[in-house]
C-alpha cells in the first residue's frame, strides 16, 4: 500500500472525490481502487483513509481493514468516533465476542447519536448470545464450496437437486458475465450507479468445477432468482422482476424432448410480493411457506403458511409467536415429516445478522415450539440464509457472507455431527391401500407398512403402538396375525432386510399375547419388479367378522418412509445383548430413534444405533448400562463395516482410538 505514486493521469481531487461517490453508492470495490491510489500520494488524509479501511471490511479484507482502522484509532478516534464502532465490528465477524464488546461500549460513551446508540445495544447483545453459544458444541462441519461456483459477487439461494441430490446444485449469482449487465431499479442500463441483476446457475458438485448459466429461456436482463422445484423435480420454480423484493413467481416445465425448458407460466400460488411477501418455501406442492409483512404480523417480516386443499389454498395463517417475532423471520425450510422447521431471525439474540434457527411442532400442543439457534459453525455474526438439507439427513446448504467469504455472499456446505431424523422420516397420510400403493414411488423405503382394518404395524420403534396391538389380541382370543415380509434383491445383500423386526415383533407378541397365531410369509422380489430396493412388510389382524367393527385404530393412518443411507467415514455402533433385561421398557420410553439389527456375526446380539463420534457411542453405552441393559462392546464401523485386525493399518495411524476396540 506504500508503494510510490504513479497515478493514471487523475488528480487526486479527481479519484477522492470518484472514491467518496463510489463509496457512498455501496460499490467498494470500485471504491478502494480509487482510494488506494490516493493513499500512495496523502497517505495522512485520514477521512479518506477511514472510508478506505470501512471499504476493506465490507469486502472482507480484514487484515487490511485492521490495520487501516487501528492507524486511525490510535491518531484520530475522538475525531472519527466511527471507527471504534468499526473495530467492534470487525472483531464482531471474527467472532472475537468479549473484545467486539469492549469497543461497541467505548463507542457508546463518546457517541450520543441516538440512531447509533439503538444499534449498538443489538451488537452488543449479539455479543452476549455468542459469548454463550461459543461454549455449546458444534452440531456440524461447515466449508464453502470452491470457485467456480462462489465468485466475488453474491452467490445465493441454493437448491439441492431433487433428481440428483448430491451430485448437482442450483443457484442464483450476479457474477460477472449475467445478462442485462448493470441496471437500475427500474430496469433501464445505467452503467454508473447500476447494479448486476442475477441469473439462474447449475453446478456439479462432484467434483465441483463445472459451472453453467439456465437457459436464456429462463435468464433475462431481469432480477432472475431460482426458488425450489415440484416434488417429482419435473418444475422449477423461479423469479423474475426489477429488483430482489419486487417481481412475480413463474414455473417451468421440463420437455424432455430439448435441452432447454420452455416457456414459464405464472405460479399459481398465495404470494405476492406487492403485499410484502418473500422467500417462499414450496413443500410436496401442498404448501407453502413463506415470509411476510402483512398488517397481521408480530413486525418486519413474518412467517406464514398456507395449505393446498381440493377446493384452492387456503387464507395464509401466521405461524404464531413462537416463531416469529418484532424483528424479521425469514428463509423457512421444512423436513420431510412436517414437524422440524428451519428458518432465519435478525433478532438480537442470535450470533448477529441473520441466523438459522430451529423449531419442532408439538403434536400435543398443537403448536410450533419456541426456535433454537442452531450455533457456531452453521451461524456467524453475519447473515446466514437458504438453509435447506438434503434428504439423506446429512447434508447441508445454505449462504452467507461471513468473513470466510470469497466476496460477498457465498454458498457454504455441511454435514450434521448426527444424522437428522426429522429429514429421513417422511409422514403422509393414506386413506386407503389403493392410494398408499400410488404412492409408492415417492420414498426410497428400508421399511413402510401397510395396514388393515385401522391397525397400524409399527416401524421398530413405534413400541408403545405395539403395546396396544397386543392388547386388543389379548381381548380377542383366536385371533391370528398375518405378517407379509416382501424384500428385493438388493435389500438382502445390502443387510437391510426386516428379519430383525420380525424377531423382534415375534418376540413381543409370544410374551404378551401368547395365544395369537402368527404367520410369517416371505416374498423375494427381482429389482425388475421394484422401482426403489428396500423392504416391505404387510401386517393384518385376522379377526371374527362380527369383531372386525368393533377394533377402534390405535393411530391415525400414517405411512413412514425411511430414506437408506450409506454411513461416511468413521462411526460407532453400541453392541446390546438381546437378552438384556429392560430392553422392552427402554425403547417405550426413549426419545431417540435408534435403530435396531442383528449383529452380523452373532444373531442373540442387537447392534444398537449408529453414532458419528467414539464420545457419543461412550456416553450412550453408559446410559444405556444405568437402565439395567447389557452392552457388549463399542464397535469402530468404516462405511457400515465393523473395522478388524485385518483392517487396513493406515486406518489405525489416522484413527489411534480404535486400537482399544477392534477385534479379530
Amino acid at each position: 500500500m506504500l508503494l510510490p505514486f504513479g497515478g493514471n493521469g487523475q488528480s487526486y481531487k479527481s479519484l477522492r472525490s470518484e472514491g467518496d461517490q463510489l463509496f457512498e453508492d455501496g460499490f467498494y470495490a470500485l471504491a478502494v481502487e480509487r482510494y488506494e491510489e490516493c493513499f500512495r500520494e496523502r497517505p495522512t488524509d485520514y477521512e479518506m483513509d477511514y472510508h478506505l479501511g470501512v471499504a476493506y471490511l465490507m469486502l472482507n479484507r480484514l487484515y487490511e481493514a485492521k490495520t487501516v482502522l487501528e492507524i486511525i484509532y490510535q491518531q484520530k478516534k475522538k475525531r472519527y468516533p466511527g471507527t471504534i464502532y468499526y473495530l467492534g465490528y470487525l472483531q464482531h465477524r471474527k467472532l472475537n465476542f468479549r473484545k467486539a464488546a469492549e469497543y461497541y461500549k467505548e463507542f457508546l460513551k463518546v457517541n450520543n447519536l441516538a440512531n447509533f446508540e439503538a444499534l449498538v445495544k443489538v451488537k452488543l447483545r449479539n455479543c452476549e448470545s455468542g459469548i454463550i453459544l461459543k461454549k455449546k458444541i458444534a452440531l456440524a462441519s461447515v466449508e464453502a464450496y470452491p470457485e467456480p461456483i462462489n465468485s466475488v459477487a453474491n452467490d445465493f439461494h441454493p437448491i439441492i437437486s431433487p433428481n440428483r441430490p448430491l451430485e448437482k446444485l442450483y443457484f442464483s449469482s450476479n457474477r460477472l458475465g449475467v445478462l442485462g449487465g448493470l441496471r437500475n431499479n427500474q430496469g433501464k442500463e445505467d452503467k454508473k450507479r447500476g447494479h448486476r441483476n442475477p441469473d439462474m446457475f447449475v453446478a456439479d458438485i462432484k467434483p465441483a468445477t463445472n459451472v453453467k448459466r439456465m437457459s436464456g429461456l429462463l435468464n433475462t436482463s431481469l432480477y432472475d432468482e431460482i426458488m425450489g422445484f415440484s416434488f417429482d423435480g419435473t418444475r422449477m420454480y423461479y423469479k423474475k422482476g426489477y429488483t430482489k423484493d419486487a417481481g412475480l413467481l413463474y414455473q417451468d416445465y421440463y420437455d424432455s424432448s430439448n435441452k432447454d425448458r420452455i416457456s414459464g407460466t405464472l405460479l399459481d400460488v398465495p404470494f405476492d410480493m406487492q403485499k410484502g411477501d418473500a422467500t417462499p418455501f414450496f413443500f410436496m406442492d401442498t404448501l407453502v411457506i413463506f415470509a411476510s409483512r402483512r398488517l397481521e404480523g408480530f413486525g418486519g417480516y413474518d412467517l406464514f403458511i398456507s395449505n393446498k386443499t381440493p377446493d384452492g389454498w387456503t387464507e395464509p395463517k401466521n405461524m404464531g409467536s413462537n416463531i416469529n417475532s418484532p424483528y424479521d423471520e425469514k428463509y423457512p425450510f421444512m423436513t420431510n415429516n412436517r414437524e422440524s422447521l428451519y428458518y432465519c431471525s435478525n433478532k438480537p439474540q442470535g450470533l448477529g445478522g441473520d441466523d438459522i434457527y430451529k423449531s419442532v411442532y408439538s403434536p400435543v400442543l398443537k403448536r410450533w415450539n419456541k426456535g433454537k439457534n442452531l450455533g457456531i459453525p452453521i451461524n456467524s455474526a453475519d447473515d446466514d440464509q437458504y438453509f435447506q438439507m438434503a434428504n439423506d439427513g446429512w447434508h447441508f446448504v445454505f449462504s452467507s457472507n461471513r468473513q470466510e467469504s470469497i466476496g460477498k455472499f457465498d454458498i457454504f456446505h455441511g454435514q450434521f455431527f448426527e444424522q437428522q431424523a426429522d429429514q429421513v422420516v417422511m409422514t403422509m397420510d393414506v386413506e386407503s391401500e389403493q392410494q398408499l400403493d400410488s404412492l409408492a414411488w415417492v420414498a426410497k423405503p428400508v421399511l413402510f407398512q401397510k395396514y388393515s382394518l385401522g391397525i397400524i404395524m409399527p416401524d421398530s420403534m413405534k413400541f408403545a403402538q405395539l403395546r396396544q396391538l397386543t392388547q386388543i389380541l389379548k381381548e380377542y382370543p383366536g385371533s391370528e396375525l398375518s405378517v407379509r415380509v416382501t424384500q428385493t434383491s438388493q435389500s438382502i445383500k445390502g443387510m437391510t432386510g426386516l428379519a430383525p423386526l420380525s424377531t423382534v415383533l415375534l418376540s413381543f407378541i409370544k410374551t404378551n399375547a401368547p395365544e395369537t397365531q402368527v404367520d410369517f410369509i416371505q416374498r423375494i422380489l427381482a429389482p425388475s419388479q421394484s422401482k426403489e430396493p428396500g423392504s416391505f412388510l404387510e401386517a393384518v389382524i385376522l379377526v371374527k367378522e362380527e369383531v372386525a367393527s368393533k377394533i377402534k385404530p390405535i393411530n391415525s393412518v400414517k405411512r413412514y418412509s425411511f430414506v437408506p443411507r450409506i454411513p461416511l467415514g468413521l462411526r460407532y455402533k453400541v453392541v446390546v445383548s438381546l437378552e438384556s433385561d429392560g430392553l422392552e421398557d427402554f425403547l417405550v420410553g426413549n426419545k431417540y430413534n435408534f435403530s435396531l439389527c442383528l449383529s452380523r456375526d452373532d444373531e442373540t446380539r442387537l447392534l444398537y444405533g449408529d453414532y458419528f463420534t467414539l464420545e457419543t457411542a461412550q456416553q450412550w453405552a453408559e446410559q444405556l448400562h444405568q437402565v439395567g441393559l447389557k452392552v457388549e462392546r463399542v464397535v469402530p464401523c468404516i462405511a457400515g463395516k465393523p473395522i478388524t485386525t485385518k483392517t487396513n493399518p493406515a486406518l489405525l495411524l489416522l484413527y489411534p482410538e480404535l486400537n482399544q476396540y477392534i477385534t479379530n
